[in-house]
């Protein structure tokens, strides 16, 4: 399958091929002049003066072209460095069924991965902080918080809180969705995270708790 090119990301490299290509027709003709100087110390010396403008202007653009690419190398190195940090902390697959780029949900002073369909997503594969939300008129209202702490074992349809989210939503199961807070790797071992859905709780004081 032939790639088409882009000439808006290419543009660069054609502006300098575009400079390149007037050095060098600078350069011939500098050179025919020189050859066609017959001994004439005008035309050797305009000759020479035209060499080494395109000589000199060559020298430039390159350095220029190299500084840019090299910018540009480093750049892109560490929007790569990046986005590795970020796949890191929130797994592009935590379940079968999850959709591979998480967006934001905002819930008290925590940003959860989400929402997703509570009925599509059944099985939590990391140790996380859930939010069990209700999908009115486009918003969503928080129903239930909870730590989940058997990573890969915990199935949310089978959770005893579930006739409490659906008497508290309406439209049922349709509108159920979920929140989840990753747990980082520096948390999995202290005390904060077991505080976090303590205060989410106190904070937000969902209609069904434990």
């Amino acid at each position: 399958m032939v790639k088409e090119f882009d000439i808006l990301v290419n543009l660069p490299l054609l502006i300098f091929a575009f400079l390149f290509f007037c050095i060098f027709v600078l350069f011939i003709w500098g050179g025919i002049i020189l050859l066609r100087a017959g001994g004439a110390s005008e035309k050797i010396e305009k000759g020479r003066k035209i060499l080494k403008t395109a000589i000199i202007l060559f020298l430039i653009i390159a350095l220029v072209m190299a500084v840019f690419y090299l910018v540009n190398y480093f750049l892109k190195s560490w929007e790569t460095k990046k986005s590795k940090e970020v796949a890191g902390e929130f797994p592009a697959s935590p379940a079968a069924d999850f959709p591979p780029s998480p967006i934001f949900l905002k819930i008290g002073n925590y940003y959860f991965t989400g929402p997703w369909s509570l009925k599509k997503t059944n099985v939590i594969a990391q140790k996380a902080v859930v939010g069990i939300l209700c999908k009115r008129n486009g918003d969503y209202d928080t129903l239930y918080i909870s730590e989940v702490a058997q990573a890969g074992k915990t199935r949310l349809l089978k959770n005893r809180q579930y006739g409490c989210w659906l008497e508290n939503c309406e439209g049922g199961s349709k509108n159920l969705y979920l929140g989840i807070y990753w747990i980082p790797k520096s948390m999995e071992i202290s005390l904060e995270k077991k505080e976090i859905s303590k205060k989410l709780i106190e904070q937000i004081n969902p209609p069904c708790k434990e």
